[in-house]
């Protein structure tokens, strides 16, 4: 089934048709004491009020979470587009995909599951490698982390965020490795890779809003992600006391950093030290990425952003510009980055002709 309209289209008044999940929904009343059902409509483009009148006293209002086929007059309220709803029937089959009601990372999801499993390939430890390429296979969790949020609503909050996530630390793991030779490579790598895979069981995404799964609030992705380190190592014969797989538990469970923050421990060792760090660095920084698409105003000015709490400070920001932010640029630069090479040694072979 088709999905129809979407909301970031509904600019004028008009009739539309189209699906949309239910975010919120309630009964009240107008002035005259007559009923009349409010909701929120959502989809991946934003959000929408949307009201059906003159509704019979008995009536039940639809549930949040659930898919409804809507036809609705576009009306003007406020100031504020509002849909006066004309006919809503539930669907329950044949749905489009859910990445049509919820946020999806700007990258290719592909491409970035392409560079996750190159890293896998360079991790070379007899015991944590096994680990991995269960966890990443069919029969571990590779669907889950192909299609989850990394977080509810501050950083990569959207289907694919785990991945692009798990995919950006990873990156800066392998660069400081580069320089600080004294790390442990392959428990790093394999860390970074895994460090929030407990966040597929901390969340529900099969429908909007992202929230949180019982098992999720009451035990945590920490806890969740070395339960599912033992599951795997169970399955492939490795004891879960193991030195390495303890000390990969270790990096999950203390990649908070602090426990005021949320780790079960603090950092103990090198790698966990440095897990901690860059987890938070790409947190903040795709925070801060969000803040900027959000910013209006001249595109070649910075601009203060409102307060924001979670930081306790303002931000100094630049609007994003329209700049490429697929996965593609790492191809380009790479290539780039060949063809320069070339020139090099072009060059470079020359000066020793002439030397000759």
């Amino acid at each position: 089934m088709k999905k129809g309209a979407y909301i970031k289209d509904i600019i004028s008044q008009g009739m539309i048709d189209g699906i949309f999940c239910i975010e919120s929904s309630k009964i009240l009343t107008t002035k005259n004491g007559d009923p009349y059902l409010a909701l929120t409509l959502m989809d991946k483009t934003g959000k929408i009020e949307a009201r059906l009148w003159d509704i019979p006293s008995e009536f039940t209002p639809p549930q949040p979470g659930k898919f409804f086929k809507i036809a609705a007059e576009v009306q003007t309220f406020r100031d504020s587009l509002q849909l006066k709803i004309v006919k809503i029937e539930p669907v329950s089959k044949e749905l489009p995909p859910i990445e049509e009601f919820l946020p999806v990372t700007s990258f290719d999801r592909t491409s970035l599951w392409k560079k996750l499993k190159r890293f896998i390939r360079s991790v070379e430890d007899p015991i944590l490698r096994p680990i991995l390429d269960w966890i990443f296979s069919d029969l571990g969790f590779k669907k889950a982390i192909y299609n989850a949020p990394a977080a509810k609503k501050i950083h990569h909050a959207y289907i694919g965020g785990l991945l692009e996530h798990s995919l950006g630390v990873t990156k800066l793991a392998d660069k400081i490795c580069e320089t600080y030779k004294q790390l442990d490579r392959n428990l790093l790598i394999t860390g970074a890779l895994v460090h929030d895979i407990g966040k597929t069981r901390e969340f529900k995404y099969d429908s909007p809003p992202i929230d949180y799964t019982d098992e999720g609030r009451l035990i945590g992705h920490l806890v969740l992600g070395v339960n599912m380190v033992d599951e795997v190592a169970s399955n492939i014969g490795i004891s879960a006391d193991h030195p390495r797989i303890l000390a990969l538990k270790h990096l999950i469970l203390s990649h908070h950093g602090q426990r005021e923050f949320g780790a079960v421990v603090e950092p103990m060792t090198e790698e966990a030290m440095v897990l901690y760090m860059i987890d938070d660095m790409d947190a903040k920084l795709n925070y801060l990425l969000s803040l900027r698409k959000g910013l209006d105003g001249n595109k070649d000015e910075k601009i203060w952003t409102s307060f924001q709490h979670i930081m306790g400070r303002y931000f100094f920001l630049s609007p994003l510009k329209e700049e490429n932010l697929s996965t593609q640029e790492d191809e380009i630069d790479e290539n780039k980055q060949k063809t320069s090479l070339k020139k090099l040694q072009s060059t470079l072979w020359a000066l020793d002709k002439e030397d000759e």
